[in-house]
């Protein structure tokens, strides 16, 4: 018998708002490590982990 995989939804949270601005740091090696930490200026500036929610919430239609 085969499990019916769970259908993907994004979830409407900062993190996947267009609005949303990852925060990294760099690693020694040069590469960036994405951290738990962000920005998003709609409509002011103010600080936001990827797992919060506003109002201002808008689809990221970016290619990933």
């Amino acid at each position: 018998m085969t499990r019916m995989p769970k259908p993907m939804v994004q979830a409407e949270v900062c993190g996947t708002c267009a609005h949303y601005h990852q925060h990294y740091v760099m690693l020694p090696s040069g590469r960036p490590l994405p951290l738990w930490y962000g920005h998003c200026a709609v409509p002011a500036l103010k600080d936001r982990n990827p797992d919060q929610t506003c109002e201002h919430w808008t689809e990221n239609l970016k290619d990933e």
